[in-house]
C-alpha cells in the first residue's frame, strides 16, 4: 500500500510566486502615483495657508511684509518646511513688500519625482506648476 504525499510541489510554489510577482509589478506603480498625488495636497494646503496669512497681514497693515505680521516668523532664509516635510515652502516678494508675492512649494525627498514639480501661488491667486498643461497638478 502506497501512502499519498501531502504538500505542494516546487512547480506549484514557483507558479504562486510568479503570480504574486506579476500582481506586485502592476500594483506598485499605481500605488506610487496615488501616493505622490495624495502628498501633493500637503503642498496645496501649505501654500493656501501661507497665502491666507499674507492676505490677513495685508488687510490689517496695508503691506505683506509688515513687522507685526507673523506669517513667516519661523523662516530660515525665506523658506519653511511643510507639515510632513515633503515640500519646502518659500516666499518671494517684490522689492517693496506691498504689492506682490509668490509662494513656491518645492518637492523634497521621495516627492521630488512628482511630475508636477514645484507648485506656485501668487498674490493674484494664479496657480502654476512645472507642468502647466496638466490640470491634475492643481
Amino acid at each position: 500500500m502506497r501512502r499519498r504525499q501531502v504538500g505542494i510541489t516546487l512547480i506549484e510554489l514557483l507558479i504562486a510566486v510568479a503570480i504574486v510577482g506579476i500582481l506586485a509589478a502592476i500594483a506598485y506603480p499605481n500605488y506610487r502615483q496615488y501616493a505622490l498625488r495624495g502628498n501633493r495636497t500637503e503642498a496645496k494646503a501649505a501654500l493656501m495657508q501661507a497665502a491666507q496669512e499674507l492676505e490677513k497681514c495685508y488687510t490689517r497693515y496695508g503691506r505683506y511684509d509688515d513687522d507685526r505680521c507673523t506669517t513667516f516668523d519661523a523662516l530660515d532664509d525665506g523658506v519653511r518646511d511643510s507639515e510632513g516635510r515633503r515640500y519646502q515652502i518659500s516666499l518671494n516678494m517684490d522689492n517693496t513688500g506691498r504689492d506682490d508675492y509668490e509662494l513656491q512649494a518645492v518637492p523634497q525627498g521621495g516627492q521630488a519625482v512628482d511630475s508636477c514639480g514645484t507648485l506656485t501661488l501668487n498674490a493674484t491667486g494664479r496657480r502654476s506648476s512645472a507642468t502647466p498643461d496638466d490640470p491634475k497638478c492643481w
